[in-house]
């Protein structure tokens, strides 16, 4: 192809990487002050604060990778403060004693079967027809996903999710150690909402996530460093 002759390429936002002619770089997804990543990694401090309340509807996509453990984490989700049936919530987690959840609106389901550890998983949470699947599997996990459930009386989050913790009522719980996210996307009907990408900052080699829908570098809301995976 010769690009002299080529006067538009579109592009649907976060479906392609970059695009190369030759060894020349003519577009890529992140800013050029950015390098993308495979993935980031927690060591049980570090944790993403999404900054923007969801409503019910969305449909949340998380690609991630667990390794087994002996302590309670939370991989991502939102709660009012109270516990179960008496809070809105929605949850990803794997527990002490090695039970694998997620929870929407009530307590939790283990579903070992066909979430692991060890192997990349792939959680779909969509509120918008009311089902979760788990690698493409459709899981019965009990969710709620009616107002005052999953979700406040107005069909809102209320509370930020966070990736790598539960924002419990503002404050970071069970954060994760030992968990990889490769990447994290929110959909309102046909409306991309947010679409995170793993990278850092060249200037400083900050590790964060990379909203490609916003523009926007989300940076460790919690102490330490995240790792990365290799440049991608």
């Amino acid at each position: 192809m010769i690009m002299s002759d080529v006067r538009k390429i579109q592009i649907t936002e976060g479906s392609v990487r970059r695009i190369l002619c030759g060894s020349e770089k003519l577009w890529d997804r992140l800013p050029s002050d950015y390098q993308e990543v495979e993935y980031i990694e927690s060591t049980g401090t570090q944790y993403i604060d999404t900054g923007i309340v969801l409503n019910n509807g969305c449909v949340i996509t998380l690609d991630f990778l667990i390794a087994e453990s002996s302590v309670n984490r939370i991989i991502y989700g939102w709660r009012r403060k109270g516990r179960y049936t008496e809070t809105y919530q929605a949850m990803i987690g794997a527990n002490a004693s090695k039970t694998r959840y997620i929870a929407v609106g009530r307590a939790s389901t283990n579903i070992p079967s066909c979430f692991g550890y060890g192997v990349r998983n792939k959680v779909l949470i969509d509120s918008a027809n009311e089902q979760v699947l788990v690698n493409n599997i459709v899981v019965d996990c009990g969710a709620d996903f009616s107002n005052g459930k999953a979700f406040d009386e107005n069909g809102s989050s209320e509370y930020h999710p966070y990736l790598f913790a539960l924002n419990n009522a503002g404050t970071p719980l069970a954060i994760s150690e030992d968990l990889r996210i490769y990447a994290y996307s929110v959909q309102s009907g046909n409306e991309l909402l947010q679409s995170f990408i793993p990278c850092y900052r060249k200037s400083d080699s900050e590790i964060g996530m990379y909203d490609i829908v916003t523009r926007t570098f989300f940076p460790n809301a919690g102490t330490g460093t995240f790792t990365k995976g290799a440049d991608v």
